[in-house]
Protein backbone atom coordinates (compact mmCIF):
# COMPACT_ATOMS: atom_id res chain seq x y z
CA UNK A 1 0.00 0.00 0.00
CA UNK A 2 1.02 3.32 -0.60
CA UNK A 3 0.38 6.38 1.34
CA UNK A 4 1.02 10.01 0.22
CA UNK A 5 2.37 13.03 2.22
CA UNK A 6 -0.07 14.71 3.79
CA UNK A 7 -2.60 11.69 4.13
CA UNK A 8 -3.81 11.10 7.62
CA UNK A 9 -3.52 6.63 8.46
CA UNK A 10 -4.57 4.37 11.21
CA UNK A 11 -1.53 3.17 12.92
CA UNK A 12 -1.46 0.27 14.90
CA UNK A 13 -5.42 -0.08 15.48
CA UNK A 14 -6.59 3.13 16.75
CA UNK A 15 -4.02 5.79 16.17
CA UNK A 16 -5.11 8.54 13.66
CA UNK A 17 -1.33 9.94 12.17
CA UNK A 18 -0.28 11.56 9.43
CA UNK A 19 1.99 10.90 6.95
CA UNK A 20 4.77 14.05 7.42
CA UNK A 21 7.18 12.55 4.93
CA UNK A 22 8.74 9.68 3.68
CA UNK A 23 12.65 9.58 4.65
CA UNK A 24 15.24 6.97 4.34
CA UNK A 25 16.80 6.01 7.38
CA UNK A 26 19.59 3.25 8.83
CA UNK A 27 18.50 2.20 11.97
CA UNK A 28 20.60 -1.07 12.16
CA UNK A 29 23.61 0.90 11.10
CA UNK A 30 23.73 -0.99 7.89
CA UNK A 31 20.59 -0.82 5.94
CA UNK A 32 19.34 2.46 4.78
CA UNK A 33 15.44 1.81 3.73
CA UNK A 34 12.40 4.06 3.32
CA UNK A 35 10.05 4.84 6.17
CA UNK A 36 7.17 6.88 6.42
CA UNK A 37 6.99 9.08 8.98
CA UNK A 38 4.13 9.58 10.90
CA UNK A 39 2.84 11.95 13.49
CA UNK A 40 0.18 11.45 15.84
CA UNK A 41 -3.14 13.85 15.65
CA UNK A 42 -3.49 13.50 19.63
CA UNK A 43 0.18 14.80 19.84
CA UNK A 44 3.01 16.49 17.80
CA UNK A 45 5.76 15.46 20.36
CA UNK A 46 6.37 12.05 18.75
CA UNK A 47 6.63 10.44 15.53
CA UNK A 48 6.90 6.72 14.34
CA UNK A 49 8.82 5.27 11.66
CA UNK A 50 7.06 2.45 9.35
CA UNK A 51 8.98 0.41 6.83
CA UNK A 52 7.35 1.49 3.31
CA UNK A 53 7.66 -2.29 2.20
CA UNK A 54 6.53 -3.71 5.45
CA UNK A 55 3.77 -1.39 6.77
CA UNK A 56 0.33 -3.49 5.88
CA UNK A 57 0.45 -5.06 8.57
CA UNK A 58 0.79 -1.93 10.75
CA UNK A 59 -0.88 1.29 8.97
CA UNK A 60 -4.20 1.26 6.94
CA UNK A 61 -6.45 3.95 5.49
CA UNK A 62 -9.33 5.32 7.37
CA UNK A 63 -12.75 4.35 7.38
CA UNK A 64 -14.65 6.69 4.62
CA UNK A 65 -17.76 8.59 5.49
CA UNK A 66 -20.00 5.89 3.46
CA UNK A 67 -18.09 3.09 5.62
CA UNK A 68 -19.17 4.67 8.70
CA UNK A 69 -22.56 5.50 7.51
CA UNK A 70 -22.80 1.47 6.56
CA UNK A 71 -21.50 0.34 10.29
CA UNK A 72 -23.91 2.89 11.79
CA UNK A 73 -26.63 1.19 9.41
CA UNK A 74 -25.94 -2.57 10.34
CA UNK A 75 -26.35 -1.83 13.97
CA UNK A 76 -30.16 -2.76 15.00
CA UNK A 77 -28.67 -5.66 12.76
CA UNK A 78 -25.22 -7.09 15.14
CA UNK A 79 -25.51 -10.46 17.33
CA UNK A 80 -25.29 -10.19 20.56
CA UNK A 81 -22.40 -12.94 21.50
CA UNK A 82 -21.52 -13.07 25.31
CA UNK A 83 -18.61 -15.72 26.62
CA UNK A 84 -19.58 -16.69 30.15
CA UNK A 85 -15.43 -17.84 30.52
CA UNK A 86 -14.21 -14.08 31.46
CA UNK A 87 -10.63 -15.39 30.72
CA UNK A 88 -11.47 -16.70 26.98
CA UNK A 89 -13.50 -13.35 26.72
CA UNK A 90 -10.33 -11.63 27.66
CA UNK A 91 -8.33 -12.77 25.13
CA UNK A 92 -11.17 -12.59 22.57
CA UNK A 93 -12.16 -8.60 23.27
CA UNK A 94 -8.11 -8.13 23.00
CA UNK A 95 -8.38 -10.00 19.79
CA UNK A 96 -11.07 -7.87 18.45
CA UNK A 97 -9.33 -4.59 19.14
CA UNK A 98 -6.65 -4.97 17.55
CA UNK A 99 -7.79 -6.77 14.25
CA UNK A 100 -9.11 -3.08 12.71
CA UNK A 101 -12.39 -5.09 12.11
CA UNK A 102 -15.12 -2.31 13.06
CA UNK A 103 -18.20 -4.84 12.20
CA UNK A 104 -16.33 -7.15 15.24
CA UNK A 105 -16.18 -4.11 17.33
CA UNK A 106 -19.28 -2.77 17.31
CA UNK A 107 -21.39 -6.02 18.00
CA UNK A 108 -18.37 -6.60 20.69
CA UNK A 109 -19.64 -3.22 21.99
CA UNK A 110 -23.14 -4.08 21.38
CA UNK A 111 -22.55 -7.29 23.70
CA UNK A 112 -20.61 -5.45 26.85
CA UNK A 113 -23.79 -3.21 26.83
CA UNK A 114 -26.36 -5.60 26.93
CA UNK A 115 -24.44 -7.50 28.81
CA UNK A 116 -23.80 -4.37 31.32
CA UNK A 117 -27.80 -3.55 31.37
CA UNK A 118 -28.63 -7.02 32.41
CA UNK A 119 -25.81 -6.77 35.63
CA UNK A 120 -27.34 -3.42 36.37
CA UNK A 121 -30.50 -4.87 36.56
CA UNK A 122 -29.15 -7.47 39.01
CA UNK A 123 -27.54 -4.42 41.49
CA UNK A 124 -23.94 -6.08 39.93
CA UNK A 125 -21.22 -3.88 37.72
CA UNK A 126 -18.95 -5.47 34.42
CA UNK A 127 -16.03 -6.63 35.57
CA UNK A 128 -12.99 -4.29 35.24
CA UNK A 129 -11.60 -6.14 32.08
CA UNK A 130 -15.11 -5.70 30.27
CA UNK A 131 -15.20 -1.84 31.09
CA UNK A 132 -11.60 -1.21 30.10
CA UNK A 133 -12.36 -3.44 26.47
CA UNK A 134 -15.79 -1.28 26.24
CA UNK A 135 -13.65 2.18 26.82
CA UNK A 136 -10.64 0.91 24.39
CA UNK A 137 -13.37 -0.21 21.88
CA UNK A 138 -15.10 3.65 22.17
CA UNK A 139 -12.09 5.62 21.90
CA UNK A 140 -10.98 3.67 18.70
CA UNK A 141 -14.64 4.58 17.29
CA UNK A 142 -15.22 7.72 18.42
CA UNK A 143 -11.76 9.17 17.39
CA UNK A 144 -12.00 7.83 14.25
CA UNK A 145 -15.62 8.37 12.94
CA UNK A 146 -15.19 12.29 14.85
CA UNK A 147 -11.79 12.49 12.22
CA UNK A 148 -13.90 11.23 9.26
CA UNK A 149 -17.06 13.54 10.22
CA UNK A 150 -15.36 16.66 10.93
CA UNK A 151 -17.54 16.34 14.30
CA UNK A 152 -15.87 16.38 17.88
CA UNK A 153 -15.43 13.07 20.03
CA UNK A 154 -18.33 13.95 22.21
CA UNK A 155 -20.87 14.00 19.62
CA UNK A 156 -20.27 10.76 17.71
CA UNK A 157 -22.54 9.03 19.92
CA UNK A 158 -25.37 11.56 19.02
CA UNK A 159 -24.81 11.97 15.84
CA UNK A 160 -25.09 7.75 15.39
CA UNK A 161 -28.50 7.64 17.59
CA UNK A 162 -29.50 10.43 14.97
CA UNK A 163 -28.47 8.33 11.91
CA UNK A 164 -29.94 5.60 13.69
CA UNK A 165 -33.57 7.11 14.46
CA UNK A 166 -34.51 8.07 10.65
Amino acid sequence: MKYNIGEHVVYCSGEICLVDSIVKRSFDGINEIEYYKLIPISTNKSSYYIPCKNCKAKVRNLLTKEEIYELIDEMPNMSVQWCEDKNKRKILFHSVLRSDDYHKLIEMMHSIYVQRESQREKGKKLLAADERAMNDAERMIHQEFAFVLGISENKVEEFIEERLCK
